[in-house]
């Protein structure tokens, strides 16, 4: 920090609200704990009256995911979630590190942690830890996450090819579905 107390890459959520056709902005989230090198905002997502958001501390590469709740029209924090795993990846490519993913679908989100992705359920207003989704391919990881009720879509972009995974995240069947490879290529070459 510099003097006076200013934090830098701390990093916000702003939240905006529709009156007619105009746009006005209603709020700024931030977590309650926050530090300096954080980078709040770095994955959002929103349904309903509940958010989830990653966060990544770029100078201790801790990151969370952030819960907040929607009352009355206003957001406010109900939990910062740690990594479930201690290794989360080198620090140096984004894509590893929890929370730099993130999907919300009703009482369930995922984020992406490394190799694989960790699903929480809410139960009132706790979230909780209730399956992995991991070891489908070398190839996953938790990059890209997408959920929508009980399917799950973990995008892992690689050198030169893609992979897309999908999942069923019943508790009867927890398994891969589909997997899709996107054609190899050399991406320095793509037409303009």
């Amino acid at each position: 920090s510099m003097s006076g107390g200013t934090k830098y890459y701390v990093g916000g959520v702003y939240v905006f609200q529709r009156t007619g056709t105009s746009w006005g902005q209603t709020q700024r989230l931030v977590p309650a704990d926050l530090k300096e090198g954080e980078s709040f905002g770095a994955s959002l997502s929103v349904d309903g009256d509940w958010a989830v958001i990653g966060s990544y501390d770029s100078f201790t590469h801790a990151s969370h995911v952030h819960t907040f709740h929607r009352s009355a029209g206003t957001w406010a924090e109900t939990g910062a979630l740690p990594s479930p795993v201690t290794d989360q990846g080198d620090g140096y490519w984004y894509g590893y590190d929890f929370g730099s993913s993130v999907a919300l679908s009703g009482d369930t989100f995922a984020a992406g942690v490394d190799d694989a992705v960790a699903l929480y359920t809410r139960v009132d207003d706790a979230w909780l830890l209730t399956s992995w989704v991991s070891n489908a391919s070398p190839e996953m990881r938790g990059d890209n996450v997408a959920l929508q009720g009980t399917t799950l879509v973990v995008g892992s972009p690689q050198i030169n090819v893609g992979y897309v995974f999908m999942f069923d995240t019943t508790p009867s069947c927890q398994g891969l579905v589909a997997t899709v490879v996107g054609t190899p290529g050399d991406d320095r070459e793509l037409p303009v």
